[in-house]
């Protein structure tokens, strides 16, 4: 596969003097323009009183702005025939839209606006409730809960060990005035990114967005008060005597957003490891009908990250598939992977980036992300030339980092399986 196949974009960056930083990514072959604003605040800025606190500061703003109702928001979005939407995670939260090029000032505009809501107290009281529903709902998900398990052993007792939607006691002790002032300490220009993807030129871009009024927010310093990051040693597990399947995961230390080139090479050994198909892993345990599922990869935070090895079995499978989970684990370590496994893999890397950047919202996603978390932007030829640069000695050398896991952890049925 040659990086020499794919259509050659062109990428811009600059900071406002409001400190709003802006980059763009000019696709001429592209038909669409996405648009993300990204803030640099996620449940790990919260104390653990104001836990998920986030996560409701998005919802907020699809509710009423200062200039719109809430029904008027989502007319403004029908007349550009577009869907906007948004995210939250650990280090950030996420408001994004995708549309044609004549909508682009438009997009930035109103998005621009949503993350300034009018903050309602009937808007805020209902979307309580929206909030307490979500939180129910995810308790069905086994695999997100042990993932928050994962994150509560390794990282507590700091903020970044917490859940990302908060608790059910956290959300019900939230106070109007509370979300207010977390928006007003956090929301600043200097926190944003603002990312364009698609058919778009920079200058456009930067002409409508130094027009914005993002709020009369300050910078402030924040802390949500322990920033010394704990690394636990841990073994979790949780009982729910009503599911069918027992979960399992394990973690390592992994790479951080700091360490670029490291971060591909982590994601190399978890398609090599643990993809849905033509694993290690795939091979031992689904293709056994062992296991239901299983996976292998990295998360990346600011200044750490972890790679996950795990999958879903019944109970009766647990003990064994755990078992084959770490042998695998020491035999990537003592037979790498051949030639032409190595170069599957690599391919399925490479595939994977080509198809996604066929989305603007996917560039758009990946080139805002990279700005929020300083690392250096690629565009989609720079990226696929990193990926097909990856030596099997780099992926080794990684994997052999892989010892006794740091932390463990199992949701299910079962009451003793570790």
């Amino acid at each position: 596969m040659s990086s020499n196949t794919v259509s050659k974009s062109r990428y811009s960056s600059t900071v406002l003097s409001s400190g709003l930083r802006i980059v763009v990514e000019e696709i001429p072959s592209a038909a669409s323009v996405a648009v993300g604003f990204f803030v640099e605040t996620g449940s790990r800025n919260e104390p653990p009183e104001l836990m998920g606190v986030s996560h409701f500061l998005e919802h907020m703003s699809f509710k009423a702005t200062k200039k719109r109702s809430a029904l008027e928001v989502n007319l403004a979005l029908d007349d550009m025939g577009s869907h906007a939407n948004a995210y939250t995670s650990w280090e950030r939260t996420v408001f994004y839209a995708q549309v044609l090029p004549e909508f682009m000032s438009s997009a930035v505009n109103l998005i621009a606006e949503m993350i300034d809501p009018a903050f309602l107290v009937s808007d805020f009281d209902c979307e309580k409730n929206v909030i307490l529903e979500e939180i129910e709902m995810y308790n069905d998900r086994p695999e997100s809960l042990l993932f928050d398990e994962i994150m509560q052993a390794r990282f507590s007792p700091h903020p970044l060990s917490g859940r990302i939607l908060g608790t059910r006691e956290t959300i019900q002790n939230l106070t109007h005035e509370m979300m207010k002032q977390y928006h007003s300490e956090r929301y600043h220009p200097s926190r944003i990114v603002l990312a364009v993807s698609g058919a778009v030129r920079a200058e456009d871009v930067e002409t409508v967005a130094e027009k914005l009024a993002l709020g009369s927010n300050k910078a402030t310093t924040f802390s949500a008060g322990n920033n010394t990051l704990p690394k636990n040693k841990a073994k979790c597990s949780r009982i729910r005597e009503g599911d069918m399947q027992e979960q399992f995961m394990a973690v390592w230390e992994g790479p951080s957003y700091k360490e670029h080139r490291a971060l591909y090479i982590a994601g190399m050994l978890g398609i090599l490891l643990g993809d849905e198909e033509g694993s290690r892993l795939s091979w031992s345990l689904t293709h056994t009908g062992l296991a239901q599922s299983i996976e292998a990869g990295v998360v990346a935070f600011t200044d750490t990250g972890l790679f996950y090895a795990g999958f879903a079995s019944l109970p009766e499978n647990f003990s064994k598939c755990r078992e084959i989970l770490f042998d695998e684990i020491k035999r990537i370590k003592d037979k790498p992977p051949n030639k032409s496994e190595f170069e599957r893999a690599k391919t399925k890397f490479a595939s994977r980036t080509i198809l996604s950047s066929e989305s603007t919202q996917g560039r758009m996603m990946g080139i805002g992300v990279d700005e929020l978390t300083r690392q250096p932007h690629l565009n989609l030829e720079e990226e696929l030339k990193l990926i097909l640069s990856i030596t099997s000695d780099e992926v080794n050398a990684f994997s052999s980092t892989l010892n006794e896991a740091e932390v463990e952890g199992s949701i299910g049925p079962m009451q003793e399986n570790m």
